[in-house]
């Protein structure tokens, strides 16, 4: 249920919605305006680091900036089973993250399972839904 809100405080109010309002819609109207220069600056950055591979080069100086190749090694897991049985036989909880994953935490609580070392959080924000 809505809560009152004074007339005076409801004109701020009012004001503030309609400056968030405004603002998510340049922001939206932005966003779209870039999406098709991101798809070439990411189409041209593809050429870029194959010829840069190609070549052979690390690097690539210009008189407006470098390129420059940047190299990570990341894991793809392919057998969760395996990895689990592996962390489980090891005590390897440092390859996990440290974070639940809230729908699986939300079912278990919801079918009253109690899991100790965690307590709840309630988190208030707002939500904004344009009118149609």
């Amino acid at each position: 249920m809505a809560a009152k809100v004074p007339a005076k405080k409801l004109a701020t109010l009012n004001k503030q919605i309609e400056a968030a309002v405004e603002l998510r819609e340049i922001i939206e109207q932005r966003k779209a305006e870039l999406r098709p220069f991101e798809a070439k600056l990411d189409e041209l950055e593809g050429l870029i680091r194959d010829a840069m591979l190609e070549a052979g080069s690390e690097a690539i100086k210009t008189p407006l900036g470098t390129y420059s190749l940047r190299r990570s090694t990341k894991p793809h897991v392919i057998d969760w089973g395996a990895v689990n049985k592996y962390v489980i036989a090891k005590k390897a909880t440092d390859l996990y993250q440290a974070r639940l994953h809230v729908a699986a935490w939300n079912d278990r609580v919801a079918a009253g399972e109690k899991i100790p070392g965690i307590e709840t959080v309630d988190l208030v924000s707002v939500q904004w839904r344009k009118a149609s």
